[in-house]
């Protein structure tokens, strides 16, 4: 019934109001080059430009996360993978299996092995942006002030 949905809608005004989230502190970008891959160039290029516009503290930006194109099935299957040993080498790191039963890495080279693998990605170009960003603030705040200044 539409009294329900209403319902429904008004508590989840209610609810997202009354507690914080990620949302409270991001922002989407979009639009932006597919070339641009490197996080630190893009998060120092933001706190240049949105100073010019808001007043901004020196760490207002917490960082910014970009979404990759991971549409190759052989790349995203890599970075998987890498993902699964950085996961291992914490899990390993906090005990988290019975030593008796786990095979010893060596994850100094690993974590070199695919670092140089990431690297090469980037430097080749095979690793691209599917031109969209989140912009993390330190404070909700600054990201309301922005929101403003950039709504006008």
């Amino acid at each position: 019934s539409l009294q329900q949905g209403r319902s429904c809608l008004n508590f989840f005004i209610e609810f997202d109001e009354m507690n914080v989230d990620s949302s409270d502190y991001a922002l989407l970008l979009t639009g932006l080059p597919s070339s641009m891959t490197h996080e630190k160039q893009l998060k120092d290029m933001l706190q240049r430009q949105l100073s010019k516009h808001v007043k901004l503290e020196d760490n207002a930006i917490h960082g910014v996360s970009i979404a990759y194109d991971l549409s190759d099935f052989t790349l995203r299957s890599e970075i998987e993978e890498i993902l699964a040993n950085i996961s291992r080498r914490k899990e390993e790191e906090l005990g988290a299996f019975n030593r008796g039963e786990t095979v010893k890495m060596d994850w100094e080279r690993q974590k070199a092995i695919d670092k140089a693998k990431a690297e090469a990605w980037f430097n080749e170009g095979k690793l691209t942006s599917v031109g969209r960003a989140f912009l993390v603030f330190s404070k909700a705040s600054t990201r309301d002030e922005v929101l403003t200044a950039y709504s006008k």
